[in-house]
């Protein structure tokens, strides 16, 4: 886990209460059945590392943004909205800086835009990592598609961020300066798809 993420979770600890009793120790299972179950503030700095650091199991990350959808967490009080941000912009500024990254481009963004935030907030800074592991996590979107499970309620999203991979900015961020990033004939197949 990064350093940013888990500095994130600290703070979700203190702001949720969630350092106390067993929360902190039970498996992604366990957390969520007590979630459900009525504990859900206790439960959030848990689903939060247990989501950022790849370690749900057989738990898909876009569940607990479902979770957290479910409990309108955008109506919860400023600074508990303000630390799960928190953890979602590191999450997503560590995925920027590491390829590959666990779970993957798919899913991150996936999870990302059932929290409900604007794209914006997830795709300039893509946008400003393109001499660098950003043009690889582009790629990946591209020639993938985004075709996993965890676009199938959001497919206005994921049809917004294709649509963004084809803008001029992009285009010309991976002519210029991401096309070193790409083993070879990469960048040509990776310009045929967005052209």
């Amino acid at each position: 886990m990064s350093e940013p993420i888990r500095l994130a979770i600290d703070r979700a600890m203190v702001v949720f209460g969630g350092g106390q009793g067993l929360m902190p120790e039970l498996a992604a299972d366990a957390v969520l059945a007590r979630a459900r179950s009525g504990e859900i503030q206790a439960a959030v700095p848990r689903l939060l590392e247990l989501m950022t650091d790849d370690q749900l199991g057989d738990v898909e990350p876009w569940t607990i943004a479902r979770l957290f959808e479910d409990q309108s967490w955008r109506q919860w009080s400023d600074e508990q909205r303000e630390c799960v941000e928190a953890v979602l912009d590191a999450w997503w500024s560590t995925l920027l800086v590491l390829y590959p990254f666990e779970p993957g481009v798919d899913d991150v963004l996936a999870t990302l835009a059932v929290f409900g935030l604007p794209l914006v907030r997830w795709l300039l800074p893509l946008l400003e990592s393109l001499d660098g592991s950003g043009t690889l996590h582009v790629r990946d979107i591209v020639l993938g598609g985004l075709p996993g499970p965890g676009w199938r309620e959001h497919q206005a999203a994921r049809l917004e961020i294709l649509g963004w991979c084809r803008s001029e900015p992009v285009v010309m961020g991976l002519a210029v300066v991401g096309g070193v990033h790409l083993a070879p004939g990469e960048l040509g197949l990776l310009l045929d798809e967005l052209l």
